[in-house]
């Protein structure tokens, strides 16, 4: 579902983020299109260039950027060694030159999609982030047995854990 609230700790934050507005509107449509298929909750934010996209990621990161390569001022190579350096975001190169895709490499995309043949590779790289992001979540949950019963816990909701001996105290 693409909204324009605060995501919640399951929600995939998804950001787009090409220099053209006309491939920028397509792209945002089928990549939402694609991620309503999972049934999954996401959060879907555009950019029209790369100063405005990572003056955003550096408040909140996404987690799966789509990232055209060739845009003006800062390109998407330029972009990629910066998510990079906080490791916090999987990059899908989205880009109607074909012959980067080995330079891309050095960047550790997670995909790299070519724009002629969006139709083909898109729902696939969908499909892969969203396992990829029940991966990450499911890393986040954790169970607790107590003297009332099991509680499951997100890790972001626990504020510090005690030990006791044998006794956890956990604030959440």
């Amino acid at each position: 579902m693409i909204n324009n609230t605060i995501c919640g700790s399951d929600c995939m934050r998804i950001a787009v983020c090409d220099d053209n507005k006309v491939t920028l509107d397509f792209l945002c449509d089928e990549i939402g299109r694609e991620f309503s298929k999972t049934k999954a909750d996401f959060f879907l934010d555009a950019f029209e260039n790369g100063v405005d996209f990572l003056s955003q990621h550096e408040k909140a990161p996404f987690d799966f950027v789509f990232l055209d390569i060739d845009m003006p001022n800062i390109n998407g190579f330029e972009i990629a060694e910066r998510i990079n350096k906080d490791n916090s975001s999987l990059i899908v190169f989205v880009t109607s030159h074909d012959e980067l895709v080995y330079s891309s490499f050095r960047f550790q995309p997670f995909r790299f999609i070519r724009k002629n043949h969006i139709a083909a590779e898109l729902p696939e790289t969908v499909k892969a982030l969203a396992e990829r992001n029940i991966e990450r979540t499911a890393a986040r949950h954790f169970e607790v047995r107590t003297s009332s019963g099991n509680v499951f816990l997100d890790l972001n909701d626990v504020e510090y854990i005690e030990i006791y001996g044998h006794w956890l105290r956990i604030t959440v």
